[in-house]
């Protein structure tokens, strides 16, 4: 339950222990790990500053005596070569930790260096033996190698008293030592009482061993002496039809042409209303059941239907459980309810996607490729969220020959790159999220059991999640909320939104199939807001600049700063 102290830029080994007191000839340690002459240590200091000291064990004292061998507890004396370090910077309480151990290093450089291997491949065998025939022998490795190798044919003969068995050709084939082969398995077919020599195995043994090598897959690296990435695109955008990676960019993409008709204040609304005729359906991902609940009963500014506001609204629950009663939910309101996998699928956690799947979704928002194929093979539609990383062309259409929908844009852009990206692959293949609380990071460790319970694990931890909100502070203030998903892995969101509504145009007029919007812990009125300001911006009576201030956000696409943000006079104060 404990994290990480975040002292040390890297890692520094084992820790071996404290030191105790510094000596004319040594350092005495209270030990916490085993130590050996050889061994290399390095003592407690400020590696930035250049003031880590370590070295060599030249020889360990206790109660002035020389011990041999690994010392593993109690009070012990350090000695090392002369003028390897200097005790007068060392003083008690220091930690030291060991970072090199010849012995260990030696016994695992023995097990792929050794003339014999430690570790084997095992290989299947089967042998045909009769009277007067060649005996053969068939081999197949793990590691996909086969071969077939054959005596001479008149090498067997009727055996007077010691004819062959499958005993003794398992004990002279299974000899395979000084190789990188072992025997698993062992089938023969003997036909009558052959008698085969034992030099005839040994013979054969010999053969197979090195057919079985010269058979073995080999993963030659092919490494281009230029560069790939632009030859890959250039052949991926031959097969797209009506996209093109370089030339000139179509009417109001350009990069740095946020309002391409001119200036315009703040609140203007574009009055290109051409441009923006194909206006993308919104979507909104929703993360508790009562914005949920507040969504489906939302009336839009137009007072129309809500599936002229959002036609989708996706679901990112701790409980799975509640997918079931939300994709009904939906159905009776005439929106599509789509339920997103957790973030990391590990092995034994397939029962999760079982449970999704017996909801009978209309589609899956997947964001790992484990959760991709399970319900692409099950028939389900599929959409990759923003944690599949599609940040440019080639992977955005490998997830489409995967099996996917369409694609969530990767965070990891910022604008001129998100447009670039729009221009390139056809746009009806891309899903935009335009505003959001961008999640800062990911862990195993979960922050409720390790705080707010004495459990360790979430078996006996009692869910304090389920119960409590928790926050992190940050440096200026700012309190970041931090949720847990059904696996117990905790993620930290920003607690300033961010919007891309200054973009919102050029995506609309470029095409873009469907644009997010995802809440955190918003209630219904933030949300009625927040929708409202979008689809107004979709429609061309207010602008993005407008958009973003309303609603207090960061003018942001991505996790990078990028070319989004407002210049600003360097000689501000800040």
């Amino acid at each position: 339950k404990l994290l990480v102290p975040a002292l040390s830029s890297s890692k520094r080994g084992v820790l071996l222990g404290e030191v105790l007191c510094v000596e004319r000839d040594g350092v005495g340690v209270h030990l916490c790990n085993a130590v050996s002459a050889g061994d290399g240590i390095v003592f407690e200091g400020d590696r930035a500053q250049g003031q880590e000291q370590g070295g060599r064990v030249f020889e360990i004292l206790r109660d002035g005596r020389r011990v041999t061998g690994d010392v593993s507890a109690g009070e012990v004396t350090l000695t090392f070569r002369h003028a390897t370090i200097n005790t007068e910077k060392l003083q008690p309480g220091l930690k030291l930790w060991k970072t090199d151990d010849p012995k260990l290093s030696k016994r695992l450089r023995a097990t792929f260096t050794a003339a014999d291997p430690r570790r084997r491949v095992d290989v299947d065998m089967h042998v045909s033996a009769a009277v007067g025939q060649p005996v053969i022998l068939s081999a197949i490795a793990a590691n996909g190698a086969e071969c077939r190798v054959t005596s001479e044919p008149d090498v067997t003969a009727a055996a007077q008293n010691r004819p062959v068995t499958e005993h003794v050709l398992r004990e002279q084939l299974g000899r395979l030592g000084g190789t990188i082969y072992q025997l698993r398995h062992l089938t023969a077919e003997i036909t009558g009482a052959p008698m085969v020599p034992l030099s005839l195995l040994n013979q054969l043994r010999r053969k197979m061993t090195d057919a079985l090598l010269a058979a073995t897959p080999t993963h030659r690296q092919r490494v281009s002496p230029h560069p790939m990435l632009p030859v890959l695109r250039q052949q991926l955008s031959a097969t797209l039809p009506g996209r093109q990676r370089e030339g000139a960019q179509p009417s109001g993409l350009h990069s740095n042409d946020t309002h391409p008709t001119g200036p315009q204040s703040e609140d203007t609304p574009s009055d290109d209303r051409a441009d923006l005729s194909a206006r993308p359906p919104m979507s909104i991902l929703c993360r508790t059941f009562p914005q949920l609940e507040a969504v489906l009963t939302l009336p839009n500014s137009g007072g129309g239907r809500l599936s002229d506001l959002v036609d989708v609204v996706y679901v990112d629950f701790a409980d799975l459980r509640q997918c079931g009663a939300a994709v009904e939910a939906g159905r009776s309101a005439g929106v599509s309810v789509i339920p997103a996998t957790p973030r990391i699928q590990k092995p034994g956690e397939t029962g999760l996607f079982r449970l999704m799947r017996k909801h009978q979704p209309d589609a899956v928002l997947v964001r790992n490729l484990a959760g991709l194929a399970f319900f692409r093979d099950h028939g389900i539609p599929v959409i990759a969220d923003f944690s599949l990383n599609a940040a440019n062309e080639l992977t955005v259409e490998y997830l489409r020959r995967a099996g996917v929908q369409r694609v969530t844009a990767s965070y990891d852009m910022n604008r001129d790159q998100l447009l670039e990206l729009v221009q390139i692959v056809p746009a009806d293949w891309l899903e935009v999220v335009i505003h959001q609380h961008m999640p800062m990071f990911h862990m195993e460790h979960c922050v409720f059991c390790s705080v707010l319970s004495p459990g360790t694990n979430k078996t006996n931890c009692g869910r304090p999640c389920d119960h409590h909100d928790v926050r992190l502070r940050d440096r200026i203030g700012m309190e970041h909320l931090l949720t847990a998903d059904i696996g117990c892995r905790n993620t930290l969101y920003n607690a300033v939104p961010q919007s891309a509504a200054e973009v919102v145009p050029q995506l609309v007029r470029a095409g873009v199939c469907r644009l997010r919007v995802e809440v955190l812990n918003d209630d219904a009125p933030r949300i009625q807001q927040i929708l409202g300001l979008y689809d107004d911006l979709i429609h061309g009576r207010v602008t993005g600049t407008a958009v973003w201030k309303k609603l207090q956000a960061g003018n942001r696409v991505g996790v990078t700063r990028g070319t989004l943000d407002e210049r600003r006079n360097p000689l501000a104060i800040l």
